[in-house]
């Protein structure tokens, strides 16, 4: 399935939900400025998460979850200041959580389930999301 709406020829949403995508994620992503949703839910995608991501400064919703994605959790992540859901669920994710997650004040969800290579402690600066609703992290090795 797939859905990308676009308003006046900008695009602003893209789910590619289980449409077989394989590859990396190309770093001109970065290039949809518009952008609101962002979704690749099960799909093959590989590779890391580019730093690109990052200029999506408009992204409310990122979903990336059911992929072959590896690498750690850009930082560039913590400029997506409107961001309110980030699922990253069950891919190949590693190393810590990015200290930069606790300035996305907006988020409500965060789910980063499944990535069995994610360790380190939980930053404390999540604390400082007080719209945060949901957290999941089991199957990781965070503490």
């Amino acid at each position: 399935l797939f859905d990308v709406r676009c308003t006046n020829d900008v695009v602003e949403y893209v789910d590619l939900f289980d449409d077989g995508l394989s590859g990396p994620i190309p770093g001109e992503i970065g290039l949809l400025i518009s952008l609101m949703h962002l979704g690749f839910f099960d799909n093959n995608l590989e590779g890391a998460i580019p730093t690109e991501i990052g200029l999506l400064s408009l992204l409310e919703h990122l979903d990336l979850v059911g992929n072959n994605l590896e690498g750690t959790i850009p930082t560039e992540i913590g400029l997506l200041s409107s961001l309110t859901e980030l699922k990253l669920t069950t891919n190949n994710l590693e190393g810590v959580i990015p200290t930069e997650i606790g300035l996305l004040t907006s988020l409500e969800s965060l789910y980063l389930e499944n990535n069995v290579n994610l360790s380190g402690p939980v930053p404390t600066e999540l604390t400082k999301l007080s719209n945060l609703r949901s957290l999941v992290l089991y199957n990781t090795q965070l503490t």
